[in-house]
């Protein structure tokens, strides 16, 4: 076991906080990948663009604060960019295309850097009809921010066929939500701590940013809601329906991790957790006869909804805990003396424990 001293202790008769011993606190401060394993990334990204190519031989680098952490056990840097820092490159190659690696690091010259600076820079790999990216050329604790493959024939980073594309993480303060792009992201936060929170922007259920995931020890839970809509023409009158067409919501993408339509009227949730379930529907007709909305497991009435009128219906179900992989279906009745209706409608399940 080591004892590490905290910041601020003055070095007297040479005892005193180290800047290897300054860093690892300064590590404490942020997220992990593991215990021990800083998140290397970005903190509070506003935007999705942090290197933008150019009409030149050049990139654009927003302004952003970094953690970068360089050597195991050492703590990490916290580099800031401000403004906008422009960084050159070399012009297209003459045949084929190369890759290049935009990159920020902090010099230490304790660690056998020339100086102690900040850098921006760009390395350009060899090019070829299916290059390689060049990571071996890289200097030691440079931290990737984008690559970009660059093809001959064109006139400027952003010309043509050539694309950018940003691979700097999202970090965060110690025990905050992880804004994550996908699952492949996600897989590197091998060791989580219970409770933790992630934001997956590859995932639009709870607003236009994404959804969240929270760490239950041994798995990802999902939380936020899916929505779909729904319709069906020919329903029979008083009749139980029990079939129609369920469609995603434009504005509420499904996410098959989090719940299925495994049939028509069903749902499947696949973890176990509370739910609010809601179902709402219009029935293409004005009537003062009787209808109702019904949500089923299997042969068990979770809730029957009694509705005022023929033309509209619904049932909601606030606090609905049950294990994974539940499949639900809803029904309905509607008391037309004759003829059919068309209905249409939505359904709305949000995990909220």
């Amino acid at each position: 076991m080591t004892v590490n001293r905290g910041p601020g202790v003055a070095p007297i008769a040479g005892v005193g906080t180290t800047t290897v011993e300054h860093r690892l606190q300064l590590a404490g401060l942020y997220a992990e990948n593991a215990p021990g394993v800083p998140r290397s990334g970005v903190l509070g990204q506003a935007t999705d663009q942090l290197v933008i190519a150019k009409a030149d031989w050049s990139y654009d680098i927003g302004p952003a604060p970094l953690v970068i952490n360089r050597t195991a056990g050492e703590g990490v840097y916290t580099p800031t960019l401000t403004g906008t820092t422009n960084v050159a490159t070399d012009a297209a190659p003459g045949s084929n295309s190369r890759w290049d690696l935009i990159y920020v690091k902090q010099n230490d010259q304790a660690k056998g850097d020339a100086d102690n600076e900040a850098v921006i820079d760009v390395v350009k790999g060899t090019a070829a009809a299916s290059p390689t990216k060049p990571t071996g050329s890289l200097p030691a604790g440079a931290y990737v921010i984008a690559e970009a493959r660059i093809f001959a024939g064109t006139t400027g980073t952003s010309d043509g066929s050539n694309t950018v594309t940003q691979v700097w993480r999202h970090t965060a303060a110690r025990g905050a939500r992880i804004t994550i792009r996908n699952a492949t992201e996600r897989a590197e936060i091998t060791a989580p701590t219970k409770g933790q929170e992630i934001l997956r922007t590859d995932m639009n259920q709870v607003s236009a940013f994404g959804t969240v995931e929270r760490w239950n020890g041994t798995g990802w839970d999902h939380l936020g809601h899916s929505e779909w809509t729904f319709s069906v023409a020919g329903v029979p009158s008083a009749t139980v329906w029990g079939s129609s067409t369920m469609t995603n919501d434009a504005a509420n993408t499904t996410d098959t991790a989090f719940v299925t339509t495994p049939g028509t009227d069903r749902l499947t949730l696949r973890d176990a957790g509370t739910y609010a379930i809601d179902v709402a529907a219009s029935f293409g007709v004005t009537g003062n006869g009787r209808s109702f909305m019904q949500l089923m497991n299997g042969a068990t009435n979770v809730k029957r909804q009694p509705n005022t009128g023929e033309d509209t219906g619904g049932v909601s179900v606030a606090n609905y805990k049950c294990a994974a992989n539940t499949t639900l279906f809803f029904t309905s009745y509607i008391s037309l003396a004759s003829g059919t209706t068309t209905w249409a409608g939505r359904v709305r399940v949000t995990r909220i424990a």
